[in-house]
């Protein structure tokens, strides 16, 4: 089994990366992105469905509308549906349940993937500052690990 240290080695160094597209690193599918999405996987799915499942499934057992655009909205025919507000403080207490989980799952990760993440950070720090690290290590999470495309 690989260690966490192995795939950071593997993977190109982020520090080739111009600056200015820190913020798209992870939105590309080169050998770098598609290597420690695959590892985060292999060591964090099991963690990611008892963080994510409990919200997702209340989510989909909910039928309420969380449409916020007014364009589609016209199409509708049941007037609480059309409701944008409410719709929109649907969706915000959703994405802040999905937050909730996340932020306080933390020690819950599993070590590999906490140990390649200090790692991502640490390579990164080596030619930018600790800020775009931490860009980068939460670019890694959402883009690839919590909200893979």
């Amino acid at each position: 089994r690989m260690e966490s240290e192995d795939v950071a080695e593997a993977a190109p160094a982020p520090g080739v990366v111009d600056p200015d597209r820190i913020a798209t690193l992870f939105r590309s599918n080169g050998v770098s992105s598609k290597i420690l999405k695959s590892y985060g996987m292999l060591v964090g799915s099991g963690y990611l469905r008892r963080t994510l499942q409990p919200v997702v499934q209340a989510l989909c057992e909910d039928s309420r509308s969380m449409e916020v655009d007014p364009l589609k909205l016209k199409k509708e025919t049941d007037e609480a549906t059309k409701d944008v507000a409410a719709n929109q403080q649907r969706l915000l207490n959703t994405c802040q349940r999905l937050l909730d989980a996340i932020t306080g799952s933390r020690a819950d990760a599993p070590l590999e993937l906490r140990q390649m993440c200090n790692l991502l950070k640490t390579q990164v720090q080596k030619n930018f500052n600790e800020a775009v690290a931490t860009k980068v290590v939460g670019g890694f999470l959402f883009l690839r690990f919590f909200c893979p495309a």
